[in-house]
């Protein structure tokens, strides 16, 4: 299945933190090809997205990993505000 992780941040993204999502991803991706990193900027915030595809399972049984995995990979960057996690087929 396909994931779709957003993360909201008022700062503009560092190298380091690309490094530290890839790694969250890569940790829950079925397949390392599968993972790409996108960034945006609206007029308040930057937007990070970050696409990958995981071995499907029920949503309730994995959204919760997939949040604890990329909070925390974002617990100590700068400019963190939020994230939301997204599936499609």
């Amino acid at each position: 299945m396909k994931v779709k992780v957003t993360i909201f941040m008022s700062y503009s993204p560092s190298d380091q933190y690309f490094q530290s999502l890839e790694g969250a991803a890569l940790t829950l991706s079925n397949s390392k090809k599968s993972v790409k990193i996108a960034t945006s900027k609206n007029d308040k915030q930057h937007v990070l997205t970050v696409m990958f595809t995981m071995k499907t399972a029920p949503q309730y049984k994995v959204v919760d990993k997939i949040y604890r995995e990329f909070r925390s990979a974002a617990w100590n960057i700068s400019g963190y505000q939020d994230l939301s996690v997204e599936f499609s087929e």
